[in-house]
């Protein structure tokens, strides 16, 4: 009797196991379609922004002392994708591109230098004096963010100091020291030789 029971036992222990498996996968998967939020057909195979765009002026630094005409910037993006304004010119979420002023007291779309990566710009024949920087990320049809992603620094250019002195000092021309050890040679043996010739001459006369 008690063989006959251990056997049983044995036999539906796999089959109600099973059984317990498949009833919580059912009900696992009933909580999870009645809990998720339906896709987004708009959004399937596509990049998706929750986070808003990062920006930080590396270069030049705050209150900085530039030696030169060239100023270099540099910059470091986060959550956008830079992309070429003259080739998607519609707004679109994660996208957009980089304006750069340069004392500009009215910062429009015009005057301003687009690029769309993040490699250093570069500003020549800066004049020297004190200087407003201004980096704003847009959109891809140059409309700002809500709020606007902008940074604003300012730094001051100096003139290097031989670009200063407009006129170099005077040197006084001095003979090369080469040919100052050859007179000092040379002098000594023409005097010695017109001695010897003039002693010769008057030995000559005397016999």
């Amino acid at each position: 009797m008690k063989r006959r029971i251990i056997v049983r036992l044995k036999k539906r222990v796999p089959q109600s196991l099973g059984l317990a498996f498949f009833l919580v996968f059912i009900a696992s998967f009933f909580s999870f379609t009645q809990g998720a939020a339906p896709l987004d057909p708009t959004t399937i195979g596509k990049r998706v922004f929750h986070a808003a765009p990062k920006l930080l002026v590396v270069l030049p630094e705050p209150n900085a002392t530039i030696f030169g005409r060239e100023v270099t910037v540099r910059l470091v993006i986060e959550n956008l994708i830079l992309t070429d304004p003259e080739r998607k010119s519609k707004a679109q979420q994660g996208e957009g591109h980089i304006h750069i002023w340069l004392d500009d007291k009215e910062p429009t779309t015009n005057p301003a230098l687009e690029s769309y990566n993040v490699d250093d710009s570069l500003f020549t024949n800066v004049p020297p004096r004190e200087h407003e920087l201004r980096v704003e990320l847009v959109n891809n049809d140059h409309s700002s963010f809500t709020p606007p992603v902008v940074q604003t620094v300012r730094f001051t250019t100096v003139v290097k100091e031989r670009e200063t002195s407009s006129h170099s000092p005077t040197s006084t021309p001095t003979i090369p020291p080469s040919f100052s050890q050859q007179s000092a040679y040379i002098m000594p043996a023409i005097l010695g030789a017109v001695f010897l010739i003039v002693v010769g001459l008057l030995l000559r006369k005397v016999s």
